[in-house]
């Protein structure tokens, strides 16, 4: 049986990682939105906040469920998250949030 206080701190770092996969996620995007408004003749460059803040929660949301079902499969009480599980956290939400908008989008 898992202790309040792992649990707790698995969704605080799986919430943590994955936002940090989803961040990872927009720079690439912006950056190469930015790359593509430099085109003469393109449309310009617009930041979409609304939309940076919800995939955002979508990469936290997905961090925190892959981030609980790690500590309840493979971390016993008392062990810190390996490496190879960080990078799975990172990369799921990333990932993960690139599923979900694929999903969930209009177009």
């Amino acid at each position: 049986m898992r202790d309040a206080v792992t649990v707790a701190a698995s969704l605080l770092i799986g919430a943590a990682l994955g936002g940090l996969g989803q961040v990872a996620r927009a720079v690439l995007g912006l950056k190469k939105a930015y790359d593509a408004a430099q085109v003469p003749g393109a449309a310009p460059f617009v930041f979409d906040h609304k939309r940076f803040l919800t995939t955002l929660g979508m990469g936290l949301a997905v961090g925190v469920v892959v981030g609980v079902a790690v500590t309840y499969f493979t971390v016993t009480v008392g062990a810190a998250f390996t490496k190879a599980q960080v990078v799975l956290i990172v990369s799921s939400g990333y990932t993960g949030t690139d599923a979900l908008e694929g999903i969930f989008s209009k177009t």
